[in-house]
């Protein structure tokens, strides 16, 4: 509809700018309560709103600090998907309120059925919420610290400080993995139909340039990963200062 969504972060609130009035309202945030179940949204306490993001169905998912929440617009209400604000290590099958959200501003994505990806950075790994049970699953990494296992199972690779990533239209992730470098990186596939995991872009030793192949570019200061609905791969580049596409 065209409105737009600001994480008010040193305020601690999440902020509609409506597209036919241009008016501004608070619509999460700035309360005194800590969200843990299901409240109006304005009630909340959201400290370091840091990251916001659309859902298939126009729900709002905003971070802070340690915690994932669900913004209902309709209603107005938020609620806990994700984090208690302690750190404790993911597991499957765990509801993921009962984890610290291991949350670093970087890897966050939706799917069309509106699960929730995150990057756990200090695991490795790359963890599904489901939108209804609110249980994790692993969707990638074995929890080593290794850039390994391309051509098998993504759930048995080895990631390195995963970061940035985007789910395309037919459900395929893409993630940052930094390897052993947090400067350098590559950006690995999952399919969505057979869970196999695929170096994308990066790994090689040339810099990016029209017409390479994605695989023969060494990404130095990866700075954000995204996709479009036509399915074409976008990434940014601290160094070069340029957005590329694959």
């Amino acid at each position: 509809a065209g409105n737009l969504f600001i994480a008010d972060t040193a305020n601690q609130r999440v902020r509609l700018v409506d597209a036919a009035s241009g008016r501004i309202n608070t619509i999460a945030g700035g309360g005194s309560v800590i969200p843990s179940g299901t409240l109006p949204a304005t009630q909340a306490m959201l400290p370091d709103t840091h990251q916001i993001l659309l859902d298939s169905s126009a729900r709002l998912l905003v971070t802070s600090g340690t915690a994932l929440d669900r913004l209902d617009q309709p209603t107005g209400l938020l609620t806990r998907l994700a984090g208690t604000g302690s750190f404790i290590i993911p597991s499957d099958g765990v509801l993921a309120t009962r984890i610290g959200f291991p949350f670093e501003g970087l890897g966050l994505a939706v799917d069309s059925v509106g699960a929730v990806y995150f990057s756990d950075r200090f695991g490795n790994g790359v963890r599904r919420v489901d939108p209804r049970s609110r249980r994790l699953s692993t969707a990638a990494g074995n929890g080593t610290h290794e850039s390994t296992g391309d051509g098998g199972p993504a759930t048995e690779a080895g990631l390195s400080l995963p970061g940035y990533l985007t789910i395309d239209p037919s459900g395929n992730l893409f993630l940052a993995d930094h390897q052993s470098s947090s400067s350098i990186a590559i950006v690995r596939r999952v399919d969505a139909s057979t869970g196999i995991i695929t170096t994308f872009a990066g790994g090689g030793i040339s810099a990016p340039a029209e017409g390479l192949t994605a695989t023969q570019a060494s990404l130095s200061g990866l700075a954000g990963l995204s996709s479009d609905p036509s399915g074409n791969v976008y990434f940014t580049l601290d160094g070069p200062g340029q957005v590329f596409r694959v």
